[in-house]
């Protein structure tokens, strides 16, 4: 912002009348910002204690610690919320990731620990306000060894009649 200055001239030093003049303010070196990276992720991560789709930047699998029922919102919804190991923050259920996780890790829910899940997100419309953004979306895990797979394959092709070394 540039500093204005009064100047008056003698000539007109008796008068009410007074110039205004702009002299560019100057910078000083203490106040200078230093090169410093700034992530926008990181200023305006939730301050939640749930996840939301903004704060997952890249899906993750993740071990179950627990499975609470928390009372949500100025309604008092009470909603399940998945707790995962070395993870602050939780993820509440909505209907359509609770039964994905039941066809996935069984419907006992108080099973559901020790089981391995992905956390990812997923573009969606809000249906309150009609924005498409971010939401958070899980699954069971893919916990099978792809390389045990093929040499299971390998070891039945092997075994097989029809299968010539000539």
């Amino acid at each position: 912002m540039a500093k204005k200055t009064v100047v008056r001239s003698k000539a007109t030093s008796n008068s009410a009348k007074a110039k205004t003049k702009s002299v560019p303010k100057k910078r000083n070196p203490k106040h200078e910002r230093k090169a410093k990276k700034r992530l926008a992720s990181e200023r305006f991560k939730s301050k939640s204690r749930f996840y939301r789709g903004t704060d997952i930047s890249r899906p993750f699998d993740a071990v179950i610690a627990n499975v609470t029922t928390e009372t949500l919102g100025d309604d008092g919804d009470e909603k399940d919320v998945v707790w995962v190991e070395d993870h602050e923050k939780g993820i509440v259920l909505n209907q359509t990731m609770g039964l994905q996780l039941a066809d996935d890790l069984g419907d006992d829910m108080d099973g559901w620990a020790g089981g391995t899940i992905t956390v990812y997100t997923e573009r969606v419309r809000n249906p309150s306000t009609g924005k498409i953004g971010p939401a958070v979306r899980v699954r069971g895990a893919d916990t099978t060894d792809v390389e045990d797979d093929l040499d299971d394959d390998l070891e039945d092709d092997l075994d097989d009649d029809n299968f010539d070394l000539d």
